[in-house]
């Protein structure tokens, strides 16, 4: 189920929260930059990727039943430890994984690409696992529950 805010009834005082957080100059800049091209502030562009990222991440509340999910990363190919610790992930759930995709983006970096079918727990343990691998960079999942 979709991550939906309640708002009938509330006060404008109530409608926004306010929240500090802390970002690397470099994603300031680019925040900054894309908030122009797209009309949107800090505020905006930040509730937006929020609310996306509550969306697509299967929580414990919804975690039981089957699904299907698309895990994308990027890392250093490089970098020996990072290649080794994804193909064990993958391998320990190679019942799961439908399909992988490998892209070169460049010389050192690669874009991997995994689809998954089967128990939601199982995906999001193997998503888990993924993403804790230092080296991942820029790591998405997109849930889609069997209903």
């Amino acid at each position: 189920m979709p991550f939906e805010v309640n708002v009938k009834g509330m006060s404008e005082k109530e409608l926004m929260g306010r929240f500090s957080f802390t970002l690397p100059p470099d994603l300031i800049e680019k925040v900054d930059e894309a908030s122009g091209e797209v009309g949107m502030n800090r505020s905006q562009i930040v509730r937006e990727a929020l609310t996306h990222w509550l969306n697509h991440t299967i929580t414990d509340q919804n975690l039981h039943g089957k699904g299907i999910a698309v895990i994308h990363f990027e890392y250093d190919h490089e970098d020996m430890r990072v290649v080794e610790n994804i193909m064990k992930v993958q391998h320990g759930y190679e019942r799961i994984i439908t399909s992988t995709t490998h892209v070169h983006l460049s010389h050192s970096r690669c874009f991997e690409l995994v689809i998954c079918r089967g128990e939601l727990c199982d995906i999001k343990e193997m998503a888990k696992q993924l993403r804790s691998i230092k080296g991942i960079m820029a790591f998405f999942v997109n849930f889609s529950k069997n209903d």
